[in-house]
């Protein structure tokens, strides 16, 4: 499966909105965090869907292509573009987003939304 199959089954278990084709009588309604589990099975021990990951601010899939680090790792379409050293997290565990402006938007979340942790970077 690729990213886009794989983003479509993932709506598909948390809305039930059926691929073209397809009338099946019961759909699920998942939520997001239940739906992604399903996924990580399927990538982890069935290994059917390749490793995907979920951006912990907007909850889309993206393709992190295996790259491991201790840091807070942008990627965009696969590629990693930037990444901040944990230092710049460091009340905060290491999390992983899909791109600049989903890490700016948990940035400026964070301790109220005081604009600190940039002094830090």
């Amino acid at each position: 499966m690729n990213l886009e199959q794989t983003r479509e089954f993932y709506e598909f278990l948390q809305s039930g909105k059926q691929p073209n084709g397809f009338k099946l009588n019961e759909v699920p309604t998942l939520t997001g965090e239940c739906a992604f589990s399903i996924i990580y099975l399927l990538q982890e021990h069935y290994k059917v869907i390749p490793e995907y990951n979920l951006c912990q601010v907007c909850k889309d899939l993206y393709d992190s292509s295996g790259v491991e680090s201790d840091s807070a790792m942008i990627y965009s379409d696969g590629d990693l573009i930037e990444y901040y050293p944990l230092e710049v997290l460091e009340k905060h565990e290491s999390r992983e987003f899909c791109s600049m402006e989903c890490l700016f938007s948990f940035l400026d979340n964070l301790d109220g939304g005081n604009d600190d942790w940039w002094n830090g970077r």
